[in-house]
């Protein structure tokens, strides 16, 4: 039995290992149209007690189901499907939102590891001139994207979801 059939929750549905290198380059992919296309940038900090989250629409952890429409995009594919429950997957190793500002060894030497991407993120802590203009800010945050599918593709080859075919999943028959 492969590690991934061994993934299910307590109620048996299916929970998907890390995004493969071409579906997260296709969401990198998707997220940059996105943008371009105009989409509003929404950020979201609640630090309510028992229900904290941080979203940004422009990032990687955004919530909207139009950035991650299919179920393999989810933790919690059964979840999307029944549920509409938004969950994107873990980045493959190495990929990172292009949001965060922290140098990769930062990151694993320091403190600012510790914090959440909040912290790190240029949405959310983005100097008061790119704040007051919003299109400088786009244009800033397209470039990030083309860098870093730039990068990836660059480490990995040029990936997409097609070339990546879906293993079985936890529950199939063996």
């Amino acid at each position: 039995m492969s590690d991934l059939r061994k993934r299910v929750r307590g109620t048996n549905d299916p929970i998907n290992p890390e995004f493969p290198e071409g579906r997260w380059q296709d969401a990198l992919r998707r997220m940059q149209r996105r943008i371009a296309a105009g989409l509003p940038l929404r950020l979201e900090d609640s630090d309510a007690i028992g229900e904290k989250r941080t979203s940004a629409s422009w990032g990687m952890c955004s919530g909207d189901r139009e950035q991650w429409p299919e179920p393999d995009d989810h933790v919690f594919p059964e979840a999307f499907v029944r549920d509409g429950r938004v969950a994107p997957r873990d980045p493959p190793d190495g990929a990172r939102c292009p949001m965060d500002l922290a140098d990769p060894e930062d990151l694993t030497s320091s403190v600012l590891g510790h914090y959440g991407c909040f912290y790190r993120c240029l949405l959310f802590q983005a100097p008061e001139p790119l704040r007051r203009e919003p299109e400088r800010l786009r244009l800033r945050v397209l470039q990030r994207f083309e860098e870093s599918l730039a990068e990836r593709e660059t480490a990995n080859g040029s990936r997409s979801t097609e070339m990546e075919p879906w293993t079985e999943v936890a529950g199939a028959a063996e």
